[in-house]
């Protein structure tokens, strides 16, 4: 299950909400925090499978196993290869994690449950090495008061290794959280459970996504049940849906 907090509004405050995404179904929970009380009453609380996430560290509490979410991690180390250009321990994990997960994704395109263990003890080795070059280039060049990201990435990644790499032994697991990005959202994606501010909740199924603009605006959020008319908010780049919509005139209905 992929878990994340992102930031929204719900009539027009500042709220986290905690997204929690099967393969099935996506769940958000509006909350006022992140951390241990966003998680608690929803499904990452009580989860006893794999947990796909950021680098939020609070996720490591639930679960049974993690995997960290590479689509960030390549990011990051794209910011690192721009703001630290002298190092090359950021272009040599870039390009090992790229090819790792080409061929995680051919393996299972191929109907592999895994990718043998010599393929796997490769990649480890090799990721391990790197890591040894990054220590190494930071003894020698030590990150500036100015840019840290990189330096706390490369510790990032060897603290939580296994967590990282998880999606190398078991190909069920994916190498990144896309299924709670915002993108996942905007077409095709599988039905939505919204949990509204005073406990309602509302299930959302296939047609939700005339609920979307087009573009990036993807998560939708329902404001609070003492607003009525109720404030439908979409929360990236503060683009919103008019609530004169005729689909969204038909979920009104049915809260009310």
């Amino acid at each position: 299950m992929g878990v994340d907090f992102t930031n929204a509004r719900v009539d027009g405050k500042s709220a986290q909400v905690a997204v929690c995404a099967s393969p099935t179904y996506t769940m958000y929970f509006a909350r006022e925090h992140k951390g241990h009380e966003g998680v608690r009453g929803t499904p990452a609380e009580t989860h006893c499978g794999t947990l796909v996430h950021d680098h939020d560290a609070t996720f490591h509490n639930y679960g049974a196993r993690h995997q960290g979410c590479l689509a960030h991690v390549l990011r990051y180390l794209k910011d690192s290869m721009n703001n630290e250009p002298n190092l090359t321990w950021n272009k040599e994990m870039h390009g090992l994690l790229q090819n790792m997960i080409r061929a995680a994704n051919e393996a299972r395109a191929k109907g592999c449950r895994n990718l043998g263990s010599d393929v796997v003890s490769g990649f480890e080795a090799r990721y391990t090495e790197v890591l040894v070059k990054a220590r190494g280039e930071y003894e020698y060049e030590p990150p500036s008061d100015y840019y840290k990201n990189g330096y706390n990435l490369y510790k990032r990644l060897g603290k939580y290794k296994d967590s990282h790499l998880l999606f190398l032994y078991d190909l069920g697991v994916p190498a990144d959280n896309n299924r709670c990005g915002r993108k996942h959202f905007t077409h095709n994606h599988p039905p939505v459970w919204l949990e509204l501010p005073g406990g309602v909740n509302c299930n959302v199924l296939d047609d939700v996504d005339q609920c979307f603009l087009p573009g990036p605006f993807t998560s939708l959020i329902i404001g609070s049940i003492i607003s009525i008319p109720l404030t439908y908010n979409i929360t990236s780049q503060g683009g919103f849906v008019d609530d004169s919509d005729p689909t969204i005139c038909g979920y009104q209905k049915k809260l009310q």
